[in-house]
């Protein structure tokens, strides 16, 4: 059987994407499914927002050693379904590649004090995830 693939892709490659990644890979693995996630972006941060490695450390996902990576070409074309929020990657390096659009997901990382913001944006890509 053949594994179906998923790129998230933001701006950075170290929030919203990396969550809905990780959120993704963990139901595919608790449902046994032949299914995975990547997690990129077009200009991608030098290291993850504490506050993004504190709150998925909660929930049990350790993504502290994770180094956001530069969108490829190679990663969309290679994907199933490209999942962008709010950044126009997939129609730039894989036009014509199935695309969602999770463009009005909530912020997750904006200030000392986005915890609230964190977990809001988690429980929206969670939902999401746990409806495809």
């Amino acid at each position: 059987m053949k594994t179906q693939k998923v790129a998230f892709v933001c701006l950075h490659g170290s929030a919203k994407s990396l969550i809905a990644a990780e959120y993704f890979n963990r139901l595919a693995r608790e449902k046994s499914l032949s299914a995975r996630a990547t997690t990129a972006g077009p200009e991608p941060d030098p290291e993850v927002p504490a506050n993004v490695v504190e709150g998925m450390k909660t929930r049990g996902i350790d993504v502290q050693a994770y180094r956001p990576t530069l969108i490829a070409a190679e990663q969309l074309t290679d994907a199933d379904l490209i999942v962008s929020f709010a950044c126009d990657a997939g129609r730039t390096l894989a036009p014509g590649k199935p695309e969602e659009r999770w463009d009005e997901c909530p912020p997750s990382v904006t200030t000392s004090t986005s915890r609230g913001l964190h977990h809001h944006a988690r429980r929206d890509l969670i939902e999401r995830i746990d409806a495809k």
